[in-house]
This record gives C-alpha cells, structure tokens and sequence, in this order.
C-alpha cells in the first residue's frame, strides 16, 4: 500500500491482478490490471493490462504510479493522463450549491458522490505539487480565453510584498499550469492569481 500527495490509498489486489485506489471520499476505483494473468498491456490503458500477482505500489512526486508485477518480473509505470473534466456552460452565482454526476454507457449509469458546485470570477489555485527539486506546479482555473499573473510572496504579514513571476492565459476550457522553478530557494512561499 502508499499514499499519493492528495492522500488517496493505492492497493495492490494480489489475488485480483489489480491495484485499487481509495480517494479521500472512500470511493474505490480500479486504476490498473484487467484481473487475467500474463504479460501484455504496455502502451495502453492501464486498467486493459494483465497483471500477474502485483505485491507491492509506489507513486512519485509527479503522480506516477510503480506496480510490482511479481510473475512477470517486471516493475510496471502507470503515468498520470490526466483528469476527466465536466464542463458547465453558462453558470452564474444563483447555480452554486450541492450536485450528484450520473455517467451513462453501454456498461450501465454510475452516480457519482454529491460534488459542490463553485462559480469563480477569479483565477483559483486548485492543485499544488512538489517535485524532489522543491519545484511547485500548479494548476488553476479561472475564465476561457483570459489572461492572468501569478505572484507569489515570501511573508504575509501585512502588507504582503507581492511580486509578479508569470503571466499565462487560460486555455478555452479554463485550464492553465505555472512551475515556480525557484521555490525550492525560499523557506516559504505564498500564490496568488489575478485576471489582468
């Protein structure tokens, strides 16, 4: 077993030919092995591969997961893809609240837990990571098409010393990334985000 930055709990299901992960909410999810024995599966989906007899998992600082695969003499690389991502057009404050995903396929509907609908004008640091070399990557999401500065800063004490260190414009979903390749040079360091 191992814990990921976000604490979320990988397992490897020896017996099953998969390793399993246990988020936050307590949701198990099959994240690699097709439960046959063999060998095959590289370059695909890592829930698509054989695994024969996992025993023992390890994620790294960039969320890439390690298998054991003890019959096939091989340790196996799961690299991150990336995340689904629903997109809401059109929302406004009054459409904040309390929601529940229903994901419908040939295989059947799966609902989801209750997420929070949250509306942000501004752009939001939603996922921070560290790598071994003290970089921070993060990411944020804020309006489709705008451009936004990060700053960071070394104390908060009032009044905070906020220094520009990027500008990037979000992606037509939202989405945008800065790595503060310095960070590992400070003690501390606070972010910030504001549409220009």
């Amino acid at each position: 077993m191992t814990l990921d930055s976000f604490g979320n709990l990988f397992i490897a299901d020896v017996n099953h030919g998969r390793v399993r992960r246990i988020d936050t909410n307590g949701i198990i999810t099959t994240v690699a092995g097709n439960g046959l024995t063999g060998y095959n599966g590289d370059g695909g989906s890592a829930t698509n591969a054989t695994l024969w007899n996992p025993t023992g998992v390890a994620v790294d600082f960039a969320g890439n997961l390690f298998i054991a695969d003890t019959f096939n003499n091989r340790i196996r690389k799961v690299t991150p893809v990336g995340e689904r991502a629903l997109t809401i057009y059109k929302s406004t404050n009054v459409d904040v609240g309390n929601y529940q995903v229903v994901v419908t396929g040939s295989s059947g509907s799966v609902t989801s837990s209750v997420a929070n609908l949250i509306i942000t004008t501004v752009p939001l640091i939603y996922r921070a990571t560290s790598d071994s070399l003290g970089n921070i990557a993060l990411s944020f999401i804020s309006q489709p098409g705008t451009t936004n500065i990060v700053q960071c800063a070394t104390s908060i004490a009032l009044p905070p010393a906020w220094q520009a260190i990027s500008t990037n414009t979000a992606g037509a979903d939202g989405y945008w990334q800065f790595t503060d390749t310095n960070a590992g040079n400070f003690l501390t360091r606070f972010y910030r985000s504001q549409t220009q």
